[in-house]
């Protein structure tokens, strides 16, 4: 995967989260275990405050 894809997988992931669960398997949408590794690897931390959710992403260079 090149940057751009890494990019856009994680954005649709982002809109839609249900894209990373198994169960979503049947609708045909979801993430591959190799776009999942991709996935963990741009989203470094989390936070969650009150109804805000913080994420952080890594450094582009750490993303492959």
């Amino acid at each position: 995967m090149n940057y751009d894809s890494i990019a856009n997988l994680v954005h649709e992931c982002v809109k839609n989260p249900k894209m990373l669960l198994a169960q979503n398997s049947k609708q045909g949408n979801t993430v591959k275990s190799n776009e999942f590794t991709a996935v963990q690897k741009v989203l470094s931390g989390h936070s969650v405050s009150g109804g805000a959710a913080l994420i952080t992403a890594s450094p582009m260079e750490s993303w492959m």
